[in-house]
């Protein structure tokens, strides 16, 4: 992230932080271009659950929390041109940033977080509508609920394919994201040490301030999505208190009973989960592992410090 005269550990995190944006940018090329059929199947299956005639809904706009996302956009891009000026005016020998695509991918990263977090919401919804339709089957009839069990059945196994076509189209964006977020933290941090101890007094901090509020922008935003994959997941295991609910009204060899364990049998073995190519789930939590593994990063790369900058 940033500058500095020499190539030394500061240089080393960046070209591996800028390995990462390539990267992302590579597989955000890839998927648009050579893989339309996923984008498309992905969105032509949100686009049937959408249907009256599925899921009992007729909404037609979804609300999330990137509702305000013009102006998100229009935020971002006066930060990034804060960010080209600041050197310009401060008339520094040094750069904020060893690559001037690291606002490119400070751009992107925003984007792909609106993308998938959106997608991401609108899945959240879809469980939410499938848990109200089963619930509204709960006081009918035997007939009308085995009936409406067997269409819970095969819409939440619709559901569990949109979500897998959801990680192939987006877990090597998130896995990347990550990376790319971990990269800057090390770049920061590394950097500030290599401040703390330098013999040069005219260090500029201003650079690290900087600094910190470009890692903060990308941590609440990949935050947030990684949240909003969360509320998915969280709303698809609530078919399942729904389910012992609906058991305890009826009788263990009765009909109804079976036809929701059956249901409950595909739940529990086709769990919904959000990956980043399968090397580890998205959750609320995996933003403090990333923290956490950086921080152990740091302390194995800050051993070959050399007290110079």
């Amino acid at each position: 992230m940033y500058y500095s005269p020499s190539f030394n550990l500061v240089s080393l995190v960046a070209v591996l932080g800028e390995l990462m944006g390539v990267l992302i940018w590579s597989t955000a090329l890839y998927h648009t271009s050579w893989k339309k059929g996923i984008w498309k199947r992905l969105f032509i299956d949100i686009a049937t659950l959408e249907d009256a005639n599925h899921l009992n809904t007729s909404k037609s706009l979804e609300t999330n929390i990137f509702k305000s996302a013009t102006l998100q956009l229009i935020l971002t891009i006066l930060m990034i041109m804060g960010l080209f000026s600041y050197e310009p005016l401060v008339q520094s020998n040094q750069k904020v940033f060893l690559y001037t695509t690291t606002y490119v991918y400070f751009f992107l990263h925003f984007l792909l977080s609106l993308i998938i977090g959106n997608v991401a919401v609108i899945l959240k919804l879809k469980f939410e509508d499938i848990n109200q339709l089963l619930s509204t089957y709960e006081y009918e009839n035997v007939t009308a609920l085995i009936k409406g069990t067997k269409k819970v059945k095969d819409l939440y196994a619709s559901m569990a394919e949109i979500v897998e076509t959801f990680n192939r189209l987006f877990g090597p964006q998130l896995f990347l994201m990550g990376l790319h977020c971990s990269s800057q933290i090390l770049q920061w941090s590394v950097t500030l040490v290599y401040n703390m101890f330098s013999d040069d007094k005219d260090d500029d901090y201003d650079r690290l301030v900087v600094g910190i509020i470009y890692i903060i922008m990308m941590l609440i935003w990949l935050g947030i999505t990684m949240f909003c994959c969360d509320l998915a997941v969280v709303e698809s295991e609530e078919i399942v208190t729904i389910c012992y609910r609906i058991q305890m009204a009826h009788p263990v060899f009765s009909e109804p009973y079976q036809n929701i364990k059956n249901l409950l049998y595909l739940v529990n073995n086709s769990k919904i989960r959000f990956t980043a190519m399968d090397y580890y789930e998205i959750s609320r939590s995996t933003m403090f592992d990333l923290i956490g593994t950086t921080a152990t990063y740091f302390v194995v790369l800050i051993q070959f410090y050399d007290g110079k900058k």
